[in-house]
């Protein structure tokens, strides 16, 4: 079942993604949950890999049908806790904004399950907000070993495009209004990443961890073209 989930990730394209995450979890529960399937040799790598699947195949799902609802909440925390400083834990994404995905989505399927109090929600999502934009790629970049200028690169490139999902995401499930100043921060955000995704073009290393941004850049095409066709009376 593990194996089938890394093929969906390498084909990137697999509609069978979500049975198969689906069944490495009841499997991971049948064996006492993540701490305890955690513990063997050789087991770590898995679960971090079954972990970062899960939250990142959320940021493309539906928020009414999103792994977290069914999933231990449990789980998550204990892999940030046990594993978010160590290097490539979480991909490449800094664990700080690793977190602001996983909130980013909770808050999602919150405001699926209860659409009248979507805008109850809005003082979080503006904390996860500033959150993100009080990431430094700077002071994450010296706590690397070499390439300081390449981490913080993709450091930009992580916070500008996590900063345009929060938005977006939640925009669309009504946590977040569509007001000028959330456009205009949007906006600066697509740009600055649409910056960092050519300076990491040339440089093979980043080159590879870029294909989450690209989605982002791609929603900002799509929902220009959807104001452009129908003003701003939409919802993404």
């Amino acid at each position: 079942m593990l194996t089938l989930l890394l093929v969906d990730a390498q084909q990137g394209a697999s509609a069978h993604w979500r049975c198969h995450l689906d069944g490495v979890r009841k499997i991971i529960a049948l064996h006492g949950g993540m701490r305890t399937l955690a513990q063997p040799p050789g087991m770590e790598p898995l679960i971090l890999f079954v972990a970062f699947a899960a939250v990142m195949g959320d940021t493309s799902s539906p928020a009414s049908n999103l792994t977290i609802a069914t999933a231990p909440p449990e789980d998550l925390d204990f892999i940030i806790k046990e594993y978010g400083d160590r290097e490539f834990a979480l991909g490449s994404y800094p664990t700080a904004l690793f977190v602001s995905i996983i909130k980013i989505n909770r808050l999602r399927m919150q405001a699926a399950c209860r659409p009248a109090a979507a805008s109850n929600l809005a003082l979080h999502a503006y904390a996860i907000l500033t959150h993100i934009h009080s990431f430094s790629s700077a002071d994450w970049a010296q706590s690397k070993p070499v390439s300081t200028a390449e981490w913080v690169l993709l450091g930009n490139m992580h916070q500008a495009a996590v900063a345009i999902y929060c938005i977006r995401s939640l925009q669309s499930v009504g946590v977040l209004p569509r007001d000028l100043a959330l456009e205009d921060m949007c906006a600066a955000h697509g740009r600055g990443l649409q910056h960092f995704l050519q300076a990491a073009l040339p440089t093979p290393q980043i080159r590879r961890f870029t294909w989450w941004c690209w989605e982002c850049t791609r929603c900002i095409v799509g929902v220009a073209m959807l104001e452009r066709l129908f003003g701003g009376n939409f919802r993404s």
